[in-house]
């Protein structure tokens, strides 16, 4: 929880915003890893008390499932220490949002896909689209996932 509300108010906690992107990935990914659901993290939610103020659950909730949407859809698939995938109430919501994303990162190798696209796929499955900064936010967090996991151009 630490590492999303790093990452939603960099400026607050005095890092940069990759620096709190790279963080708040990583801890979703180890999360996953590890056989986390999205159960088990609502209650960690509850015992650790966060303020309203400093964590928006749905906002949580998106955001980590975009990671995981992205680790159990790559192509160079994940480890996870459990039998089953983590159910999430808003996959189908996002699904076709990752995999244009997971697609076009490993079938085009492109690092970035066109907005509009996006938002359209928003349209179709949300009923509405964000406005831009957000979907690019929401993409750049699987792009990110998807570069630590499966690095197109490793060094």
């Amino acid at each position: 929880m630490r590492t999303f509300v790093r990452f939603r108010h960099p400026a607050k906690h005095n890092i940069v915003y990759s620096q709190a992107l790279d963080e708040f990935v990583a801890s979703a990914v180890l999360a996953y890893e590890c056989g986390l659901d999205f159960t088990s993290l609502a209650q960690t939610l509850d015992e650790e008390r966060w303020s309203m103020e400093e964590l928006d659950r749905t906002e949580l909730e998106i955001d980590t499932g975009l990671v995981w949407l992205a680790l159990s859809n790559s192509h160079r698939p994940v480890k996870r220490l459990s039998t089953t995938e983590p159910e999430w109430s808003g996959e189908k919501d996002w699904l076709g949002f990752t995999l244009l994303i997971v697609n076009a990162y490993f079938i085009k190798r492109w690092a970035w896909f066109p907005l509009q696209q996006l938002q359209l796929e928003q349209r179709v499955t949300l009923g509405r689209a964000e406005p831009q900064e957000i979907v690019a936010e929401r993409a750049r967090i699987v792009f990110q996932t998807l570069n630590k996991t499966a690095k197109q151009f490793p060094a």
